[in-house]
């Protein structure tokens, strides 16, 4: 009997173990507070968890996250840690500002409930069930002490005791009840007071801030500027001829594809004069063929002409050789004369010394003979002297005959150069007969070629007269054709101004047509700032169709001149649109990047203070601001460049700078941590945010403005929501992403969309 009753009573206090009860997606929740009693000020969130077979779950991820609904003051969601030596049961830190009920929102591994306490509820077993759970103990002490004295003597001391026991307990159970129901409302318990006093800071003179990080980073400058839609190419479609319109199916909205048939225009009266133009065109081209026979004949005219050319310079060649040698055999007469003269004079000489040796024999015989009358010598002697004179003689003689043949040899000669001479006045004149034939035929040749130039110009008269009864004709045949009017692009009809039934005339706009496969993102810039924006900037371009979001897309050109009046000049990028998802004439919005750097210092833009003495940020450092002089550099509306003034790590006031002054100290509100993004009524901004793989990722979101829906943020893929109170920085912490992925976050009711890049 007695092990059944304390069986009971400790199943009984394992019931009332914790107080609060929820389920977190499969997970069932208890949650109590340290103290049990939910105190004014500093408690600890005790939350145990159990699967779904009630068995505890260890090594869980659990964040905690108090706040009165409506009100929020800056709170945050804070990592739970596992209890020492109590599988399944998590403790975290959390502050009751103020009497009144609270939001506990426990989330575990991103499933997450949300339960209500209020302070100055028991949390605990012996709070909310604290009367029964005293009487309860009462009966059965009191059935123990009874059971025990029926083996004992002592029976009235044993009632005395247990009736002392029952009114203690009951004395307890009274003044738990008063405390609970009969105090003050809003009215702190004993318990509560002793909380307050130990656990409640104290007050301090510190300016609350919002405070960021300085780091190094990739920033893109941007600016933004509206316009608006235009299609890749607007094309008026005209009638090239003048007719009636027959046919024009279209109507503005109908899609047309290039080269689709969209009209005809009746040109029956075109009909006799295509027929007229190609009958000239025929009769063109035979002019064209009976020039090219003339040409053909005066070229072989020329061909003969040459030919015979060739005939007579053969024979001028010839006679100049004739003469050549003729000449050259006078001249070998001639010297063949020189010769027999010199041997005349040769032979005269000869002769002439023949004679004085007769002459002198002849003296030298008589004295001879005188001498051998005389006996003054031999016979001999004088024999010798007649032989003498006897050679003398034939000497003489044949000298005479060499005199002779020497002068008839020069006769032969002279007459051989007359014979010479008479043949090169032959061959002289045989030469100048060829040349005054070759000078005659040159007139031949000459007038040959005149012919062939006639008939080669003839020819290009009457190309030219083909081609232009051609042109005609093709003129005449198109013409003919245009009253076929076929779709010059892809597109859609966005005017209809002319309808079947009505006579146009040629220049006549009869459809409007807009090219749509790919648009033209405009928008307007003033003058001063086209300098800064470059063909092939990145641009994110938006519509007002929400829809549609964010487009990124490349600056495709950048206008070159200004309009006088606005002072604005255009800029566009080029994007497909092959859904036909965006409509000329919608208005856009485009954020141009003008520059980047790749390892800028930054700070949050609302750190940045203009004041007259320059600007400036707030820097804390050791819980007291200083107003720190800082140089900037590009921004892109949310981060901003600093050039000099601050180092990697310092912190940085973003919010709260209106109350500060040099040397004061603050508190810490909020820790914003680079990026921010904003949420308004378009949405977020920017849509997209960018972090380096392997480093920690952490997104502070900014709720400005009341009528935005974006009350929550949740990222589905990683399974956290965090709720976004007015004005009050949120920072969620995604933790080390992996490189190559993309996270999208959305408002709580999937309206608004982003996205985290990890490069």
């Amino acid at each position: 009997m007695r092990q059944l009753i304390v069986s009971f009573l400790l199943a009984l206090l394992a019931a009332f173990a914790f107080g609060v009860d929820g389920k977190a997606g499969s997970y069932q929740i208890s949650v109590t507070t340290n103290p049990s009693v939910v105190p004014v000020g500093k408690a600890d969130v005790l939350v145990r968890v159990l699967d779904g077979g009630g068995k505890p779950v260890g090594g869980a991820t659990v964040k905690v996250f108090a706040q009165m609904p409506g009100m929020p003051m800056g709170e945050r969601d804070t990592d739970a840690a596992p209890v020492p030596r109590s599988l399944g049961v998590y403790s975290a830190p959390a502050t009751f500002g103020m009497a009144g009920a609270y939001d506990v929102r426990v989330s575990v591994n991103g499933q997450a409930t949300v339960l209500t306490l209020s302070t100055g509820d028991d949390t605990s077993a012996s709070g909310s069930s604290l009367p029964v759970v005293l009487g309860l103990l009462a009966v059965a002490i009191i059935v123990i002490l009874l059971a025990r004295s029926k083996f004992r003597p002592q029976r009235q001391h044993v009632g005395r005791a247990a009736i002392a026991i029952v009114l203690t307990l009951i004395v307890l159970a009274i003044g738990a009840w008063a405390v609970r129901n009969l105090r003050r409302p809003g009215a702190m318990t004993p318990l509560e007071a002793q909380s307050m006093e130990m656990n409640s800071a104290a007050p301090v003179s510190a300016v609350p801030v919002t405070m960021a990080t300085v780091r190094r980073g990739k920033l893109e400058t941007t600016v933004r500027y509206t316009g608006q839609i235009a299609g890749l190419a607007e094309q008026d479609v005209f009638a090239r001829v003048t007719g009636a319109l027959v046919y024009m199916p279209l109507y503005v909205g109908d899609r047309v594809r290039k080269g689709q048939i969209i009209a005809r225009l009746d040109t029956s009266q075109l009909g006799p004069e295509v027929a007229a133009k190609r009958a000239g065109a025929l009769s063109a081209k035979e002019a064209v063929r009976t020039a090219r026979a003339d040409y053909q004949s005066a070229a072989a005219m020329v061909d003969q002409a040459g030919a015979e050319h060739e005939q007579y310079m053969t024979a001028i060649e010839e006679a100049e050789a004739n003469l050549t040698a003729a000449k050259a055999n006078q001249t070998a007469m001639a010297a063949q004369t020189s010769a027999a003269q010199k041997d005349v004079v040769g032979a005269q000489a000869r002769q002439d010394s023949a004679q004085a040796d007769v002459d002198y024999w002849q003296q030298e015989l008589g004295r001879m003979d005188t001498l051998f009358k005389k006996g003054a010598i031999s016979r001999d002697e004088n024999q010798q002297t007649l032989l003498q004179k006897k050679k003398a003689d034939a000497s003489l003689t044949e000298a005479v005959q060499a005199v002779g043949s020497a002068e008839a040899k020069v006769s032969a000669a002279k007459a051989a150069v007359e014979q010479a001479a008479a043949g090169v006045v032959a061959v002289d004149h045989k030469l100048a007969e060829a040349r005054n034939e070759m000078l005659v035929h040159r007139a031949h040749v000459a007038d040959a070629e005149a012919q062939r130039a006639s008939a080669r110009q003839k020819i290009a008269q009457a190309a030219a007269g083909a081609g232009q009864a051609e042109a005609e004709l093709q003129g005449a045949a198109a013409d003919e054709s245009y009253a076929t009017i076929s779709s010059p692009i892809d597109g859609v009809v966005v005017q209809r101004n002319a309808a079947p039934g009505t006579l146009v005339q040629m220049g006549t706009s009869i459809l409007k047509l807009a090219q749509t496969d790919s648009v033209r993102l405009q928008a307007n810039v003033p003058a001063e700032a086209l300098e800064s924006i470059r063909v092939g900037a990145s641009v994110s371009a938006r519509t007002a169709l929400t829809s549609t979001g964010t487009i990124k897309a490349h600056i495709t050109s950048v206008s070159g001149t200004v309009d006088p009046a606005t002072k604005l000049g255009s800029v566009e990028a080029i994007v497909p649109n092959p859904d036909g998802r965006f409509r000329p004439g919608q208005y856009d919005s485009l954020e141009i990047t003008t520059s980047s750097e790749k390892d800028a210092l930054l700070v949050p833009t609302s750190a940045i203070q203009s004041r007259p003495s320059g600007t400036s940020v707030w820097a804390v450092r050791d819980g007291i601001a200083h107003q720190v002089i800082v140089m900037v550099g590009g921004s892109n509306g949310n981060l901003t460049s600093i050039q000099g003034g601050l180092q990697v790590g310092d912190q940085v006031v973003t919010d709260g700078a209106a109350n500060l002054t040099d040397g004061c100290q603050v508190t810490v509100e909020a820790t914003a941590s680079a990026p921010f993004v904003r949420v308004g009524e378009a949405g977020f901004t920017p849509e997209t945010v960018s972090f380096p793989a392997g480093t920690r990722a952490q997104i502070t979101f900014v709720r400005d403005s009341a009528k935005s829906c974006g009350t929550e943020v949740v990222f589905p893929e990683l399974g956290i929501t965090k709720s976004l109170p007015l004005n009050q920085p949120v920072t969620v912490d995604l933790g080390v992403l992996g490189a190559g992925n993309r996270y999208s976050f959305t408002c709580g009711l999937g309206m608004f969309k982003g996205q985290v890049v990890v490069n």
